[in-house]
């Protein structure tokens, strides 16, 4: 999946609604089953963050391995 929304093939559009339909409804039915605690709410956010940063790629001024 991850190959997926790093390519430069697809637009952001097509990556994030692939993300929106099928990568977030498969997480949050997963959670279903987790305690809601603080650290429940941190690993979903930092979920979204990784997958929002793959989706837009590196910063214009970052070289890459940075």
């Amino acid at each position: 999946m991850q190959n997926l929304l790093s390519s430069s093939l697809l637009s952001k559009n097509i990556k994030i609604k692939t993300y929106s339909n099928i990568i977030l409804p498969v997480v949050l039915c997963e959670c279903e089953t987790w305690s809601h605690t603080l650290m429940g709410k941190l690993r979903l956010s930092g979920l979204e963050n990784n997958v929002l940063k793959k989706i837009s790629g590196p910063k214009r001024d970052e070289l890459p391995g940075e």
